[in-house]
Formats: C-alpha cells, sequence, structure tokens
C-alpha cells in the first residue's frame, strides 16, 4: 500500500511538471521571437548607421564641391528620391557599386517602383518584382560594360526597356530594369 501512495505521489509530481512546462512554452516562444525581432531590427539600424557613416565622410572629403547639395538636402528637396523600405537602400548600393564598377559616378536613378507576383506553383509565397529607371550618358564600351556589370551581378537583374540614342559624340541609354525578391509568407490559416 505504501508503494502505491508513493508511486501515486511521483505521477502526480510529474503531471504537475508536466502542466507547469507546458503553460511556460508558448511564453518562451513569444520571448524568443521579441529577440529575433529586436535583433533584425538591430542589424538593419546598424546597416543603416554603416551608409550613414560613408555619406558623412563623402560629404567631409568632398565638403566644397557638394555645399550646394548639404543646402538641397537640409531642404528637403531630397527626400522624394530617397527609397521606402531599408530593402530599397540595399538595392541602392548594390546599383551605385555595378555604376561605379563600369565607370559612372554621376547616376540618375529614379524612384523605386514595387509590384508583387504569384507564383503559380507556391501559393505561401510572394514574389515582388523592384523596377526602377536610369538615364546615363557615355560612350559605346562604358555602356555596353554596365549592361554586362548588370547581367553579370549575382544578383538577378532584368531589363524591362532599354532605349540607345545617339547624343553629339556620346550615347544616351535609358534604361528601366526590375529585380525579383521573396516578399513574407502568408501565415498558414
Amino acid at each position: 500500500m505504501r508503494l502505491l501512495v508513493n508511486l501515486l505521489i511521483i505521477i502526480l509530481i510529474f503531471v504537475n511538471i508536466q502542466q507547469f512546462l507546458n503553460s511556460l512554452l508558448p511564453a518562451y516562444k513569444n520571448y524568443l521571437n521579441v529577440v529575433q525581432k529586436k535583433n533584425e531590427v538591430f542589424n538593419k539600424l546598424k546597416k543603416v548607421e554603416t551608409i550613414g557613416k560613408l555619406f558623412d565622410k563623402f560629404r567631409n572629403e568632398k565638403s566644397t564641391e557638394i555645399s550646394s547639395i548639404a543646402e538641397l538636402e537640409k531642404s528637403g528637396q531630397f527626400d522624394i528620391l530617397l527609397p521606402k523600405k531599408f530593402n530599397d537602400y540595399e538595392l541602392t548600393l548594390i546599383i551605385n557599386s555595378i555604376f561605379r564598377n563600369s565607370g559612372f559616378n554621376d547616376i540618375n536613378i529614379y524612384q523605386f517602383e514595387e509590384s508583387k507576383i504569384k507564383h503559380p506553383q507556391l501559393d505561401s509565397l510572394e514574389l515582388v518584382k523592384e523596377n526602377f529607371s536610369f538615364k546615363i550618358t557615355g560612350n559605346y564600351d562604358n555602356l555596353f560594360n554596365l549592361i554586362k556589370n548588370f547581367e553579370n551581378h549575382t544578383r538577378f537583374f532584368e531589363f524591362n526597356s532599354l532605349n540607345l540614342t545617339k547624343a553629339e559624340e556620346n550615347i544616351l541609354l535609358n534604361a528601366n530594369v526590375g529585380t525579383y525578391y521573396l516578399g513574407e509568407a502568408k501565415l498558414a490559416k
């Protein structure tokens, strides 16, 4: 009889421990989600700070040449040119590096435009196409290198439209380019 009572007490202890852990598990999952979101925000802030430091360094080095640009920036006239999302900042850096590697320093990128594309086989994923336009003037070799650098980049770029016009001794390239990335997955119902 004593053995049966001890066994019953042990079973009750295990049941209570299991109930306690089951009630603690959702709180722990919630804590992990909050920590993950906090880390993502922190990483994005670090990237934005790095970009800001690069712009500040550039501004300090070229202060005499870009004093008029700094005045325009203070008045808020450049706000329409700034991307709306953090992904756009990352994309802007990639695009700028492609232009610089092709020999172009002054580029004129128009506003980013996003469109969602549904993939027929994957209902849970949203495919997003990010489009942007630019106009640039240069010689044939530099423009050819620019197009080739977009094609050979590790990120997939697609030329939606490409218009070449002879402008005096140079060529004017007017292009609309798109790139793809995955949007947020839909939550299962």
